[in-house]
């Protein structure tokens, strides 16, 4: 399994057709051919997310992580599952 869904890859996939990119027509190749690279370096590219602090998101990051924040309202450079 990766960490980005069907769901947020079709969005994705709709944004880039409707800026104009061209793209596999049949987008469940497309997402076939996608997730089955992704695998390959999925769980790394979490990791290193999580290590660099990345922005949230599901491309990027495994976004079942947040700063934690301190009673204070600061983020205490800790990480908190949030799912």
């Amino acid at each position: 399994p990766i960490s980005v869904t069907q769901a947020e890859f079709d969005e994705a996939y709709d944004r880039l057709v409707s800026q104009g990119i061209p793209m596999q027509p049949d987008r469940e190749a497309a997402w076939l051919h996608f997730a089955g690279w992704r695998v390959n370096y999925d769980s790394v590219l979490v990791a290193l997310a999580r290590m660099t602090m990345a922005p949230q998101t599901s491309w990027l990051s495994d976004s079942t992580f947040v700063p934690a924040v301190t009673e204070l309202g600061q983020t205490s450079g800790r990480l908190q599952k949030v799912r």
